[in-house]
């Protein structure tokens, strides 16, 4: 069916949609990595997209000020999903690397809330989940490293965020990000801090915000 409607739509996001839907069921459910290689490959590349294309074409003279707005968010993501994952991901994992990792995600923090100072916007509010998000790894890290302050620290920091994109953002599905954060405060990497007060405080308002 998704095959079909990728052949037949003549709405290229709805089709996009439509081979990332299928991508997913490739990569996730099948297992199926060839599949997905080449489905992703009738995705366009960053090149293609109309962010690069109306930065390149104006370069920022007599552009429109949401443009401009829109296409930093949306490079913004971009860029920080990607640091996140080589951070994450693809550097050495080691432990006398962590201290490390941490403090790259710290800058790209720093960089996520310079582009929402500088845009002093109700939109740069969308920045905020993925700058709860990066709390979120750092307090992965610094909880293996049985540093509790550091850990609660980063938690509440993620909490902040989480608070600022669920009631500064419309739901964009049938949750927000703080129900998606529920299950990871149930993760055995948390028991060293689950009995602290500051992390019973943390969970019980990711609880009350989540829908």
């Amino acid at each position: 069916m998704l095959r079909d409607l990728i052949r037949q739509s003549d709405d290229y996001d709805f089709k996009f949609k439509c081979i990332k839907n299928l991508a997913v069921l490739y990569k996730e459910v099948w297992k199926d990595e060839q599949g997905y290689a080449e489905l992703v490959k009738m995705l366009p590349s960053i090149w293609s997209c109309r962010e690069m294309f109306i930065t390149d074409l104006y370069n920022g003279a007599n552009q429109d000020k949401d443009e401009i707005r829109d296409c930093l968010l949306t490079l913004s993501r971009c860029m920080t999903n990607n640091l996140r994952d080589y951070v994450a991901y693809i550097l050495p994992n080691e432990e006398d690397k962590w201290d490390t990792k941490i403090g790259y995600f710290e800058r790209i923090i720093d960089f996520l809330k310079f582009i929402s100072g500088i845009m002093n916007e109700e939109k740069a509010a969308d920045l905020a989940r993925n700058i709860a998000m990066l709390y979120r790894y750092m307090a992965t890290y610094y909880v293996a490293q049985r540093k509790k302050n550091e850990t609660l620290t980063s938690l509440e920091n993620m909490l902040l965020y989480l608070e600022k994109d669920c009631t500064g953002t419309p739901i964009e599905g049938p949750h927000n990000m703080a129900w998606y954060y529920l299950p990871y405060m149930e993760q055995e990497r948390y028991d060293p801090v689950r009995e602290e007060k500051r992390f019973i405080a943390i969970k019980e308002k990711i609880e009350k915000l989540a829908k």
